[in-house]
This record gives structure tokens, sequence and C-alpha cells, in this order.
């Protein structure tokens, strides 16, 4: 079961990071020559391990696979701040904001604390506040991400992300408190239930309006320069976050699997 785990962890996130150097090597200006040459190795080589994950492996293997992760993911890690850093001193042109970077890091330094835990043989699973807390900030991204890249026309679509834009900010605010109240030394209380509760109900259909914002710009119904990779990147977090969900604070488990193939 244990096993099991590891391998979906991989399986998510070695797919995650190869869409991060995807979007960093398509974002880059064509003078950016040494730093599209680094994405794109970080995009072979995480595709390279993603095959791997997908393979049925031997613990060995497994082990092997773990540690190969964590060296490829510290080395993306050091990537990211350096391009994060040119940023913050306009010392790159890049179509990625700096923003956007600290999330990518932000989630890269998830799967570190994920492979952390396997490396020690422990499950690597989370209380519910810390996905709350890792998911709810990046759902405000991502539904200011999906407004920011349509084009002015599509007016009700643009809305309808700024709306949710607004709830995950609320509910990332109110997980920040509840987070304080675990000090008590109690692990679930009612309102916890109830938070968990409503980032069910708002990520369910934020992760739907994804999947159908991917579909309308792959074939150009929807206008904008949203790439249809980054909605379907963002609605495969979604349905991890309600999977961790599932798993720790036994909400309903999710029809979707974040391991997916991504849409190329």
């Amino acid at each position: 079961m244990f096993t099991n785990e590891v391998v979906f962890e991989h399986r998510f996130w070695l797919q995650i990071l190869g869409d991060h150097a995807r979007f960093i090597y398509y974002s880059l200006a064509p003078n950016e020559v040494e730093a599209i040459k680094e994405a794109k190795q970080f995009m072979d080589k995480y595709d390279e391990l993603l095959d791997k994950a997908r393979e049925q492996l031997s613990q060995s293997e497994l082990d092997q696979l773990n540690q190969k992760a964590y060296e490829l993911t510290y080395e993306f890690r050091q990537f990211k701040l350096e391009l994060m850093a040119l940023t913050l001193t306009a010392k790159i042109k890049v179509h990625l904001s700096t923003s956007f970077f600290n999330h990518m890091i932000n989630e890269l330094e998830e799967y570190l604390l994920v492979l952390i835990a396997a490396s020690e043989g422990e499950n690597p699973i989370f209380h519910p506040i810390h996905y709350h807390l890792r998911w709810l900030s990046d759902a405000v991204g991502h539904a200011a991400g999906v407004a920011a890249n349509l084009d002015e026309v599509e007016k009700d679509m643009i809305e309808e992300s700024k709306w949710y834009e607004k709830e995950f900010t609320d509910l990332f605010m109110k997980s920040v408190q509840v987070e304080g109240y675990l000090r008590t030394g109690l692990d679930n209380f009612p309102s916890l239930e109830r938070l968990n509760e409503q980032a069910v109900n708002i990520m369910v259909p934020f992760k739907e309006l994804l999947e159908d914002i991917m579909v309308l710009r792959s074939d150009s119904r929807l206008l904008g320069t949203l790439m249809p990779l980054m909605a379907d990147h963002m609605a495969r977090e979604e349905c991890y976050y309600l999977i961790k969900l599932s798993q720790t604070a036994k909400t309903a488990k999710p029809d979707c699997n974040p391991a997916k193939p991504r849409m190329e």
C-alpha cells in the first residue's frame, strides 16, 4: 500500500514538474539561449523519470527513482530560484511573472517533502490544513492567471474566474487562522470539518471549469493566450488536492486522475 502511494506521487509530480519546465521553455525570449537549453534539459530528464515511474518497479528500482527524482528536483529548484532572482532585477526576458515562479517553487518544494518522507519510510501524507495552505494559495493564482490570460471579449469566463479568485482567497485566509487552532492539540474539530467541505464544494466546479477551458482553448472557441496545457496542468493539481482531502479529511473521492497523461 505504501509503495503504491509513493508511485502515485511520482506519477503526479514528475509530470507536474515536467510541465513547469515546458512553461519556462515556451516563455523565454529567443535570445535567452542558456536558459532555454537548461529548461529543455529539465523537460527531457523529467520525461525520462516519468516514463520510468509508469513501469512496474521493484523496491530497489523505486529506491533509485526516489534518489534520482530528489537530485533532479533539487537542481530544478536552484534553476527556478536563479530565474526568479533575474525577474526581480529585470535581467531576463521571460513571459512569466515573479509570482508564477514563486508558485512553481512552492509546488516543487511540496514534492521534495514527499520525497523526504518516502526516503525515511514514511507514508507521504499530511494534515488537511497542510493541503489547504498549499493548494488554496495555488488556486488563487490559478484563477487570477486564467482571468489575466483570456481575451478581453471573453467577459463571462473572466468574471467567473475572478469570482473563484475571491472565494479561494477567503478560504485561504480562513485556513491560516485554522492552522493556529491546531496549537490546542486538537487534530479535528467541527469548524475544520466545515472548511474541508467548503474547499471541496468550491474546488470541484473550478476543476470542471478548467477542464472546459482546456477544451475550448484547444479548438480556439475561447480566445486568449492561456495554453491548453496550462489549464490541463491546473485541473490535474485541483484533482490531486481533492484526492488528498479524501484521504486525510474523509471527504468524497473525486472522479479524476491527477496523474493522467498531459495534453500536449
